[in-house]
């Protein structure tokens, strides 16, 4: 329902780096990667909305995009709808790839391919992605909201010191750039509170 969502932000930095990708990257590729991410998203919205929440904002920033909501279901409703995007990215791949079989389209094949990659990633015990969210909210039921977010907090800042250096190590091997880059959005990405999920 439309009168749930009462505001949608693109940033300028956003717009910048959707620029970039254009440039960059095939325009098959692209449309692979948008098509991957927003399913994964759209994932989060329809849980959200399903479990009677309301979004208050859906925000393209330069740290990725970010849905405001509010429940009253607590940390478990919380679960559901971080779980919700892996599993629609997972259910999208697979729709994607009989789609890009029966019609010949290649964008959809890649995205096929982009879909579980993304979703593998956002699974990762890592804020603000989805499995870092699903942690937090598993250790705020266990151990009270302000212990486990504290120590969610600390696995998160040395899961993605990790990731830094498996791209250090990457990209040193001449293995691309990609999982660096991941990993310093990562780190700039540990002080943020006020999101649902960032892909």
């Amino acid at each position: 329902r439309m009168d749930r969502m009462s505001k949608i932000e693109l940033s300028a930095e956003c717009a910048l780096i959707a620029v970039l990708l254009y440039c960059f990257w095939s325009p098959e590729l692209t449309a692979a990667f948008v098509l991957s991410a927003l399913t994964h998203e759209l994932g989060h919205i329809c849980a959200i909305l399903l479990t009677g929440g309301r979004i208050s904002a859906v925000r393209a920033e330069l740290r990725g995009l970010c849905i405001s909501y509010s429940t009253g279901g607590g940390n478990l409703q919380n679960t559901v709808i971080a779980a919700a995007g892996p599993l629609s990215g997972f259910i999208g791949a697979v729709l994607f790839s009989i789609a890009g079989e029966r019609l010949g389209w290649h964008f959809m094949d890649l995205a096929a391919g982009v879909g579980p990659l993304q979703t593998v990633f956002n699974l990762l015990p890592v804020l603000p992605l989805a499995g870092g969210m699903i942690l937090k909210y598993a250790l705020m039921s266990l151990l009270g909201c302000e212990r486990g977010a504290a120590l969610c907090s600390k696995i998160s800042a040395v899961g993605a010191g990790v990731i830094l250096a498996l791209g250090m190590f990457m990209t040193a091997k001449g293995g691309g750039i990609a999982l660096l880059v991941a990993a310093i959005w990562l780190l700039l990405s540990q002080d943020e509170e006020n999101y649902c999920k960032i892909a």
